[in-house]
């Protein structure tokens, strides 16, 4: 990740799928990211990361605040053991769901979730694995700053965590779009 925006609470570099990578501990490692959702409704957005882990249990691999804006997660509220979850409140309720595909076998995987408009999709390695409908925009409008490896319920930078299902595994090129991107470019990336 590019920590020109945050905070680093003590990840290790390592070796990543394009240069170096940061290593997540499963502990207390995490960084805070020094941007935030205020507006009262979004419409687009794709988050995406290379992510590395052979764990198959909760982990949050970045938030915004679930019950706010949105959490995309291995496991947790939307996914199964190994699956990504891509969770967001939307204006039609509050939208769990999970992947089909496992990435829990310690290689790169480059995970990608996208909403736009309504529609909820999750990628897996550039290929669209999950998709589903809910409410036409997201967020809630409250001020909420976000992580990388641990859950969000900050309203200020650096703020409250939770839950605390901190990434164990490793994270390369995470980034926000405020957009939705389309799948030729999640496949290019």
């Amino acid at each position: 990740p590019n920590n020109n925006n945050g905070t680093d609470s003590g990840t290790n570099s390592v070796t990543g799928k394009i240069g170096n990578a940061s290593n997540f501990d499963g502990n207390a490692d995490y960084i805070a990211i020094n941007d935030s959702y205020n507006s009262n409704s979004e419409s687009e957005t794709t988050v995406s990361a290379w992510i590395k882990t052979a764990q198959a249990g909760n982990q949050i691999i970045a938030s915004f605040d679930r019950n706010e804006y949105w959490r995309l997660e291995v496991n947790g509220n939307g996914g199964g053991d190994g699956e990504i979850g891509w969770d967001l409140l939307t204006s039609g309720g509050q939208i769990d769901f999970g992947s089909s595909t496992r990435i829990d076998d310690d290689t790169w995987r480059y995970v990608t979730g996208v909403y736009n408009n309504g529609s909820v999709e999750i990628y897996i390695d550039g290929i669209l694995d999950a998709s589903t409908t809910q409410g036409a925009t997201f967020g809630t409008g409250n001020t909420r700053f976000g992580f990388v490896g641990v859950g969000s319920e900050a309203s200020t930078f650096d703020g409250n965590q939770g839950p605390s299902n901190n990434f164990n595994g490793d994270i390369d090129e995470f980034r926000i779009s405020d957009v939705a991107r389309n799948a030729d470019w999640i496949r290019t990336e």
